[in-house]
C-alpha cells in the first residue's frame, strides 16, 4: 500500500510526501528492492546523488534490480563528479558479466561526455564485440561510436557506422543532422546532406540544435540570406548556446548587417564559450570575416 501511494505522489510530481510514505514502506519493510529503486530514482532526479547511491547500494545484489540500481548509481558518481570512480565502477561491472555489453556502453557514454573520444572508440568496439551481429535496436550504440570515431579524426570509419545505421533508421533525426552537418562541412553530398537535414527539422521543428544545422548548411552553400532566417530561428529556440549565437552573428555579417553582427558575437562572450569560440569571436570583433568560403567553392 505503501508504495502504491508513494509511486501515484511521485508521477504526481509530489516528491517529498513520496518520500514520506517511501520511508515508511522501508520501515515497515527494510528489504524491499522495488522502494529502494524508487526512492532512489526520485533523490537521484532531484540532485541528491549521495542519498541516492545509498538507496542503490542497498539493493540486494541476489535481486532483479540490483545490475540495475549500480548502473544508476555509476552514473551519479559521475554527476557528482567522481567520473575516476564511475570508471573503475564501471569496468568492474564489466569484468563481473563478460557477455554482458551494457556497463561498457555506458562506460563509453561516460568518456565520450568528457571528451575523451579516443578511449571511448575501444570501450564501444568492446561493447559490440560482445553483441556480435549488431541488430536494429542497436543503432544508439552504432550512432554513438560514429561520433566518437568523427571527434577522434577517423572521418572514413565514422560515416560507414552512420550509414550502418541509417539502414536501421532512416528517420532518425539526430543521425541526419549529424549526417549532414558533417558532409556540408566537408563539402560532400551537398544536396543530399540538405535534404538530409531539412527531413530532420520537420522531425524535431522545435530542436534548436537541428535548426542550426540547417541554418549553417544554407551558410556554406552561400544562401546567407536563408541561412540568417534559420539561425535566428536557432537562436529563439536555444538562446543560451554560444555556438549558435556565433552562426548567427557570421550569418549577419555574410548579409551586410555588420552592427547587429558584432552585437551578436558581443552577446557571445557573455555565454560562457570555450575557448576556441571565445578566440575566434575575438578575432571576428576584430577584423569582421574573411570573403566566404562555402561548400560550393570545396565542391567536385
Amino acid at each position: 500500500a505503501f508504495f502504491g501511494i508513494a509511486t501515484s505522489l511521485s508521477q504526481q510530481n509530489s516528491k517529498e510526501t513520496a518520500l514520506v510514505f517511501g520511508r515508511l514502506e522501508l520501515y515497515v519493510r527494510p528489504d524491499f528492492p522495488v522502494m529502494q529503486m524508487l526512492l532512489g530514482n526520485i533523490l537521484q532526479d532531484d540532485g541528491q546523488y549521495e542519498d541516492a547511491n545509498k538507496m542503490y547500494a542497498a539493493v540486494s545484489l541476489k535481486s532483479p534490480y540490483s545490475w540495475a540500481s549500480r548502473l544508476n548509481l555509476s552514473e551519479n558518481l559521475d554527476d557528482m563528479g567522481q567520473v575516476k570512480e564511475a570508471e573503475e565502477y564501471l569496468r568492474a561491472m564489466a569484468a563481473e558479466e563478460p557477455e554482458l555489453a551494457t556497463p561498457l556502453i555506458r562506460l563509453g557514454d561516460l568518456l565520450r561526455g568528457h571528451e575523451e573520444f579516443k578511449r571511448a572508440v575501444g570501450v564501444y568496439n568492446q561493447a559490440l564485440e560482445r553483441i556480435g551481429e549488431p541488430k536494429p535496436h542497436h543503432w544508439s550504440l552504432l550512432y554513438a561510436l560514429g561520433i566518437v570515431l568523427e571527434r577522434s579524426d577517423r572521418w572514413d570509419e565514422a560515416e560507414a557506422k552512420f550509414l550502418q545505421v541509417m539502414e536501421f533508421e532512416p528517420d532518425q533525426p539526430m543521425l541526419l543532422n549529424y549526417l549532414g552537418y558533417s558532409w556540408i562541412d566537408k563539402g560532400l553530398h551537398l544536396d543530399r546532406a540538405t535534404e538530409m537535414i531539412k527531413k530532420a527539422v520537420k522531425l524535431r521543428p522545435t530542436d534548436g540544435y537541428i535548426a542550426d544545422s540547417l541554418g549553417w548548411a544554407y551558410y556554406r552553400l552561400g544562401n546567407f540570406e536563408e541561412s540568417a532566417k534559420e539561425m535566428e530561428r536557432a537562436v529563439s529556440l536555444r538562446p543560451e548556446d554560444p555556438v549558435i549565437n556565433d552562426h548567427l552573428g557570421d550569418a549577419y555579417w555574410r548579409v551586410g548587417r555588420f552592427n547587429e553582427a558584432r552585437f551578436q558575437w558581443q552577446h557571445v562572450l557573455t555565454l560562457d564559450p570555450d575557448d576556441d569560440v571565445a578566440g575566434q569571436v575575438r578575432d571576428k570583433l576584430k577584423d569582421g570575416l574573411k570573403p566566404a568560403d562555402t561548400a560550393d567553392n570545396k565542391a567536385d
